[in-house]
């Protein structure tokens, strides 16, 4: 009897851990790590992965912070069309937020501060088009940034707002976001100078 109860315990548990995992919601930067020429455009995209292809939960909105090293990485703030959005960034760039492909969604992306690009999007799709029609996996954002200095930029990321479609709050489990927000090897950019040669 207790070695019965044992084994419903720890397969329960093993249940629980490694089900849990399997539908972890993952933010990260691709390529994690770039090698370029100072004076060179350096772009890399945000990806939100983890999510069920198209049944709920789906994203409807995020609220983002990415944190850079201005001294090695420019942000070129210009938003030509005034839309709100610097043109070096595209937010959704699969449409996954915007699925009727209205462009209504309020969008923003800008710097908040030295060094620190927010990006923000809120989908005005109907909650069962996005929970039947949304990917698992799919970009945020694509970020161009230029190359101004030698040296090793990481980029950081704050979870400001991260919503479903029926309104409520998505969680990025702890190891995930510490893994993201705290290592060295996730988002960021190498630069070298160029040689001349002779």
């Amino acid at each position: 009897m207790r070695k019965a109860l044992f084994f419903v315990l720890t397969f329960g548990l093993f249940l629980l851990l490694h089900g849990s995992s399997a539908h972890a919601i993952s933010l990260f930067f691709d390529p994690p790590f770039q090698t370029v020429v100072a004076g060179d455009p350096v772009s890399v995209d945000l990806l939100i992965s983890g999510l069920k292809n198209f049944v709920a939960p789906a994203l409807s909105t995020f609220d983002l912070d990415v944190k850079f090293n201005q001294a090695i990485l420019a942000f070129d703030v210009t938003d030509a069309d005034g839309n709100g959005v610097a043109d070096s960034v595209t937010l959704d760039p699969t449409s996954q937020l915007d699925l009727q492909q209205l462009g209504l969604n309020p969008v923003s992306a800008r710097l908040v501060a030295p060094g620190r690009l927010n990006l923000f999007d809120l989908s005005l799709d109907p909650p069962e088009e996005l929970n039947s029609g949304q990917k698992g996996d799919f970009p945020l954002a694509t970020i161009t940034f230029t190359a101004v200095a030698s040296g090793v930029s990481r980029l950081d990321l704050s979870v400001n707002a991260l919503g479903d479609a029926a309104g409520n709050r998505l969680v990025i489990p702890e190891p995930s976001t510490l893994l993201f927000v705290g290592s060295g090897l996730v988002g960021f950019v190498i630069f070298r100078r160029k040689r001349l040669v002779a």
